[in-house]
């Protein structure tokens, strides 16, 4: 029998779960708490966006601001009604009521089981950084940074969407990610 280890997150409400798996740190640093990116940027810092952090080891969760080019698992969240639709060669995930205003995928992005990790993206970037066997794709080797990230020219200052203050390029006050740029979507 093979045992998957990871982190159970029931609803007080509904006493529905999710599983969380073990081994859901940044891509660099698989030990670290894991994280999964949200759709908001940062309160403060367009140069970050929030995330949920868990620590296994102590089961806490916490809502945190985090570079945006760190590579994040992503849980798909049902909002009114719509589906997520996944990849052609993807199990579809369940829809799973946590008692909030919205509801969270049965596994994350990229995987086909909850048991499975799923792919790293960076915040706003729908393809990962990394290949199915976990290899860096070309231009990505030295893993996530400002040089490699999408949304910038190569340092925090020179972002290219997502912007709410000019110190960081041009403002175009959006601080959802629009659904072309969301990897759950």
């Amino acid at each position: 029998m093979f045992t998957y280890r990871g982190f159970i997150v029931e609803s007080p409400i509904t006493g529905e779960m999710i599983f969380l798996p073990e081994g859901v740190g940044k891509r660099e640093e698989p030990f670290k708490p894991g994280g999964y990116w949200s759709s908001s940027l940062s309160w403060d810092d367009p140069g970050y966006a929030l995330t949920m952090l868990v620590w296994m080891p102590s089961k806490s969760i916490g809502i945190y601001e985090e570079e945006r080019y760190v590579g994040h698992r992503i849980r798909p969240v049902y909002d009114d009604g719509e589906p997520y639709v996944p990849e052609p060669e993807t199990k579809e995930p369940e829809a799973i009521d946590l008692g909030l205003s919205v509801k969270w995928a049965s596994f994350n992005v990229g995987a086909s089981s909850p048991e499975e990790s799923g792919n790293y993206y960076a915040w706003g970037v729908i393809e990962p950084y990394h290949t199915p066997s976990g290899h860096m794709k070309a231009g990505y080797e030295n893993g996530y940074d400002w040089d490699s990230y999408k949304w910038c020219s190569g340092s925090i200052r020179s972002l290219k969407k997502y912007v709410t203050d000019s110190y960081y390029g041009a403002i175009d006050n959006k601080t959802m990610l629009e659904s072309l740029d969301d990897a759950a979507n």
